[in-house]
């Protein structure tokens, strides 16, 4: 008997029901209708094919995972999961769940922008009292005896705090007319551009921050001789 693969997809049945075009692997589950199939990939996914004469095997466009499939003599149903994307304000307590994919022989890995997060290994990870800092892609790492799959992706778009200069740390050095200011409050999604002006008017970029949630630290040297000089802060895509 030859041993297969357990990577390796099989399909049964006519031609045209054999034709499995789409599937690749992390799949976790198959369903067959009388002239069609379905396959539940572990990103949330659904792929489907064989006879389309009642469109039993073309797959909507979704804005959320699928957790459960299913497929009858000439259609399919699937049960919705999570949404890939999630909007939270401030403070709401946000629950990302593996669904499907949980069972008492499976240990998970929670991570957030591709990194593990500590202590994060329960089937199901609860943000509490979410703000900007919660802004991100978040998945699971799910291991069983048999290997390693990684759930749908989901991302959180979290409450936006206001950049703010903070004036406890705002300095003037009258030997060079340098001005030392720091801003909070970005979200790490887009770069900050710091802007100074001498009329309110005429608003000139002086200074530019790659993405961060860390405080930015500014140094200005004004050019002029100005008395008084104006700054600004905004994140742009």
């Amino acid at each position: 008997m030859q041993k297969r693969n357990p990577n390796q997809n099989l399909a049964a049945g006519s031609v045209q029901q054999r034709t499995a075009t789409h599937l690749t692997d992390n799949i976790v589950a198959i369903a067959a209708g009388d002239d069609h199939f379905v396959a539940l990939r572990a990103n949330g996914m659904v792929v489907s094919w064989g006879s389309t004469n009642y469109s039993q095997s073309q797959t909507p466009v979704m804005t959320q995972s699928i957790g459960l499939i299913a497929a009858g003599s000439i259609h399919s149903i699937a049960v919705l999961g999570q949404p890939f994307q999630r909007t939270a304000a401030a403070g709401d307590t946000i629950t990302f769940s593996s669904g499907q994919f949980a069972n008492r022989l499976a240990t998970f890995q929670w991570q957030f922008n591709g990194a593990n997060i500590d202590g994060a290994t329960n089937s199901t990870l609860v943000l509490g009292n979410v703000c900007w800092t919660n802004s991100g892609i978040y998945r699971a790492v799910i291991t069983n005896p048999l290997g390693s799959i990684t759930s749908p992706t989901m991302s959180l778009s979290g409450p936006r705090g206001p950049l703010m200069f903070d004036p406890s740390c705002v300095f003037y050095q009258p030997t060079n007319g340098a001005v030392q200011m720091r801003l909070t409050g970005s979200s790490g999604i887009y770069p900050v551009v710091i802007y100074a002006t001498t009329n309110l008017l005429d608003w000139t970029p002086v200074f530019t921050n790659s993405p961060t949630t860390n405080a930015i630290d500014f140094s200005d040297v004004p050019l002029d001789s100005s008395s008084h000089r104006f700054y600004r802060a905004i994140e742009q895509p």
